[in-house]
C-alpha cells in the first residue's frame, strides 16, 4: 500500500541535476537530486530520458540503507523503486542514469 502525507497537496517531484562522471566500464553517469514536498512510502518513479540507458538506479540521501529495485521498461525508461526508507522533503533520493555517448542527457521523473 503506497502512503502519503495527509493533506490534499498533490505530490510534486524536483529533480535538481548534479552533474556527469565517467564510469570505469566507458558508460557516462549522470546524477540528479530527487526531492519530493510530500512524505512518500513506498516509492515507485518513472525515469524517462532522451537517451539509452545502461542502467539507472535510485538511491537515498538520508539512509545508507535503502530497498531498491530496477526495472526496464523500455530502451529509454527504467522503473524504479524504493520500498524503505521513506522519500520526503528532509529526505530525498539520489538518481543516476549510466549511458554510452558524450551527448547530454535529460530526464524527468514521474511517480506511478
Amino acid at each position: 500500500m503506497r502512503q502519503t502525507a495527509a493533506g490534499s497537496e498533490q505530490l510534486k517531484i524536483t529533480a535538481l541535476f548534479r552533474g556527469y562522471s565517467r564510469e570505469t566500464n566507458n558508460l557516462r553517469r549522470a546524477e540528479w537530486l530527487v526531492l519530493s514536498n510530500k512524505i512518500v512510502t513506498p516509492v515507485t518513479l518513472l525515469m524517462s530520458c532522451n537517451r539509452e540507458l545502461a542502467s539507472a538506479k535510485l538511491s537515498s540521501e538520508a539512509s545508507r540503507v535503502a530497498f531498491t529495485g530496477e526495472t526496464k521498461i523500455s530502451a529509454t525508461q527504467w522503473e524504479l523503486s524504493m520500498s524503505a526508507p521513506v522519500w520526503g522533503p528532509t529526505a530525498p533520493l539520489s538518481a543516476v542514469a549510466e549511458y554510452s555517448g558524450e551527448e547530454e542527457i535529460y530526464c524527468t521523473f514521474t511517480s506511478r
